[in-house]
């Protein structure tokens, strides 16, 4: 056997080894990343009706930008959060949101916002991205909690800014309601309950804490115009 065509066998036998084992490597990442359940249920967050939003007045003036939430990993993510203790997660089988929880929140808020017809432009911050007003959102709890009897429950801290970043007002919204069956059925069912009842504390809050501003904001700004006006100029 001549040592030429021996060395030719051995650089393809090695080849097909690489060939192989890239194979194998491709075929084990593929394995572990995780698949979408194309027959999951997928479930969404409604906004509240005209009915439950109603005030009294004119639309205030002013335009409104709602932030994109802020939230923990746990939690920003489009499967249904279960919390099995004070620190541990659980995820449903079988039923997830339609997008990331935080950003579902966000979508009923502003559609709700709109449907209060209590003022005049809302709309997230790539909409009204000059707005008088941003509507800073922390969802602290958005998830069945199981260390008791299973509920749901939904934390919200907003925060009430202008375009200089200075705080007009600080609330934390905060409900539970009983998860009647452990499935994710249920329990998006619950939160939605849950944000039925927050959402309208959430828009009169939000919307009588901006006018108040906005009329302080303006009195400041005419007694600022008075001031320069009562300058006398030299002749």
């Amino acid at each position: 056997m001549d040592a030429p065509a021996s060395g030719r066998r051995r650089v393809i036998r090695l080849r097909y080894t690489i060939a192989g084992a890239l194979a194998f490597c491709l075929g084990a990442c593929v394995s572990v990343l995780p698949e979408a359940d194309p027959a999951a249920a997928r479930y969404g967050i409604e906004a509240v009706g005209s009915d439950a939003l109603s005030g009294d007045g004119a639309p205030a003036g002013w335009s409104l930008a709602i932030e994109d939430p802020v939230a923990t990993r746990a939690i920003d993510v489009s499967k249904i959060a279960l919390v099995k203790s004070g620190s541990e997660y659980a995820y449903y089988a079988g039923g997830e949101w339609s997008d990331r929880a935080p950003r579902l929140v966000q979508l009923a808020l502003v559609r709700s916002f709109q449907n209060s017809g209590r003022i005049v432009a809302v709309g997230g911050r790539t909409s009204q991205p000059i707005a008088d007003f941003g509507l800073q959102l922390d969802v602290r709890s958005f998830e069945a909690d199981a260390t008791g009897a299973l509920s749901a429950h939904v934390a919200i801290y907003a925060r009430l800014t202008d375009v200089r970043g200075e705080v007009y007002g600080a609330r934390l919204f905060e409900a539970r309601r009983p998860v009647a069956r452990d499935n994710p059925a249920a329990v998006a069912s619950a939160l939605n309950e849950v944000m039925t009842e927050l959402t309208p504390q959430i828009v009169d809050w939000a919307i009588v804490t901006g006018s108040s501003s906005d009329d302080a904001r303006q009195s400041r700004k005419s007694r600022r115009r008075g001031a320069i006006d009562a300058v006398p100029t030299n002749s």
